[in-house]
């Protein structure tokens, strides 16, 4: 049944650079959130892939089985979430 079930709950897949520039635009920056840097990469090594490619999540079959659609666009989501870190 549905109700047993997970899925992949989020907006429309984004990528990494439209995600950057949407937090940018919540955190009131100009420009793009930075990712991390090479150095960073490097000593974390494999624990860093996951953080460091694009990780595109689709809705799809979560909303086919309850209707529920994403009613906020990337930049507003990321505003409260940015003003609690300020």
């Amino acid at each position: 049944t549905t109700l047993f079930r997970s899925y992949n709950v989020a907006g429309q897949p984004a990528r990494r650079a439209e995600w950057a520039r949407a937090l940018g635009t919540a955190a009131g920056i100009d420009g793009s959130a930075k990712f991390m840097p090479p150095l960073t990469r490097r000593l974390l090594g494999k624990r860093a892939e996951v953080l460091a490619r694009s990780q595109r999540i689709s809705s799809d079959a979560f909303h086919t089985a309850t209707g529920w659609r994403v009613r906020t666009e990337l930049a507003e989501g990321f505003a409260p979430a940015v003003k609690v870190a300020h």
